[in-house]
């Protein structure tokens, strides 16, 4: 009997034990799922001169709430040792709750010869990546700008948008991927003054402001010009000395405002550059995504578009 009266209490024992590994499983279940800090560089190396850009996010295994995400940061170290810190805030639409990735990086303005790092990091979770920024000849020999003249198709009330390129290299040929050819987009205005309720108007303009026609469904989608995809990307070829223009109507950008144009707008472009030896003696460089802006004064009323 006292046999089965010790056996019968380890058994209670091992079920309370069972029980209470039970409730700390659930337990552990309903903690807040952790975020995990996401970092991709495409590129060891970036042009001076060249706007740098790469990917930062987030992802978790688990569905994560917005009330409950404390915001991950992105470090930036430039070459001197100064840093600057950015979160990562929970994206305004779309859903987060897995996760989410974005474009982030530095303006070709705000780069400098020498060696970057890029650091994540989620609670005491970080990733981190480098890049060095090196000066490129054929980048500093690649000229573009915007111009903005009245008048456009006849109608004097809108305003002729010319963007211009020229390959000044004396060795390298530049291959100009079409604006509007990838799926981000690729010039854009915004009121630069006027009345305070037009001034966060910004659009970019449509592909067939530049000759393309709109993707079709389930067409593939690029974000850079690239070897492998030039053959698929709309692009003109720029010899040593060659130039090209694309001219457009400011109107067909426009969609925020009614029965005129603001005082003036600002125009601003990403152009996706590839560089290559001259006549094909080498590999293709790049690819490269490189800035272009400018601020006009405006007159006018818009009229009928």
């Amino acid at each position: 009997m006292r046999r089965y009266r010790d056996r019968l209490t380890a058994l209670v024992a091992a079920a309370i034990a069972s029980l209470a590994g039970v409730g700390e499983a659930a337990q552990d279940t309903d903690a807040a799922p952790q975020p995990r800090p996401v970092l991709e560089i495409p590129k060891a190396t970036y042009a001076l001169g060249e706007k740098v850009f790469y990917w930062v996010g987030v992802k978790s295994d688990a569905p994560m709430s917005r009330e409950a995400y404390e915001p991950c940061e992105e470090t930036v170290v430039g070459p001197g040792g100064d840093s600057t810190s950015r979160p990562l805030e929970w994206p305004l639409d779309g859903f987060g709750d897995y996760g989410w990735r974005g474009g982030s990086g530095l303006a070709a303005h705000e780069t400098i010869v020498g060696t970057y790092q890029v650091r994540v990091t989620c609670a005491d979770e970080t990733v981190t990546g480098g890049f060095e920024v090196e000066p490129f000849a054929p980048v500093d020999d690649f000229g573009a700008d915007f111009a903005v003249s009245d008048g456009c198709n006849g109608r004097q009330t809108d305003h002729r948008v010319s963007l211009s390129v020229r390959n000044y290299s004396a060795d390298h040929d530049a291959y100009v991927a079409t604006p509007g050819s990838l799926s981000s987009p690729m010039v854009w205005f915004s009121t630069a003054s006027g009345p305070p309720e037009r001034a966060s108007c910004h659009s970019s303009f449509p592909e067939t402001a530049f000759g393309l026609e709109p993707p079709r469904v389930g067409s593939p989608l690029y974000f850079d010009l690239t070897p492998e995809n030039l053959e698929s990307v709309p692009h003109v070829v720029l010899t040593p000395g060659q130039g090209h223009q694309w001219s457009f109507c400011l109107s067909q950008g426009v969609s925020c405002f009614d029965d005129s144009f603001p005082d003036s707008v600002a125009l601003g472009a990403v152009l996706h550059v590839l560089f290559r030896p001259a006549a094909g003696a080498g590999d293709y460089l790049g690819p490269m995504r490189i800035p272009v802006s400018g601020e006009f004064s405006l007159r006018g009323e818009r009229g009928e578009v």
